[in-house]
């Protein structure tokens, strides 16, 4: 069996744009809980994304490759240059979605700037 074979076809991508990965899941709830119940893809969380969008206003960002300027204007410069991270669905169903496990700021911030902003992904 090639490698290929024992990938998942998400797994194959290593750019998705921003339209598409505002519909996986947030890393978080609407009222900013890390864990449990009430995760929504990130289209229909206004309130995590309104607040990850302001956060990459204000803040510096603290990835490597983004300067001491707001993340935001950063990736409005550059793109997005530090991959973001996803992690799959599991098997047991207890996470059923792609869920963006680390770089909501960076989505918001991409698909602000631009939708079909190319954003690279990493997976676990």
């Amino acid at each position: 069996m090639a490698a290929h074979e024992h990938l998942q076809g998400e797994q194959l991508r290593m750019f998705i744009p921003a339209r598409e990965l505002m519909d996986y899941t947030a890393g978080e709830t609407e009222n900013g809980n890390l864990g449990g119940e009430g995760y929504l893809p990130l289209s229909q969380s206004p309130n995590v994304r309104s607040r990850k969008l302001r956060e990459s206003k204000e803040h510096p960002g603290n990835y490597a490759g983004y300067s001491k300027q707001p993340l935001y204007d950063s990736i409005k410069q550059k793109g997005v240059s530090t991959a973001i991270e996803l992690k799959l669905p599991r098997k047991n169903g207890l996470s059923p979605n792609i869920q963006i496990w680390d770089g909501n700021h960076r989505v918001v911030a991409a698909h602000d700037i631009d939708p079909d902003m190319e954003v690279p992904v990493r997976y676990s």
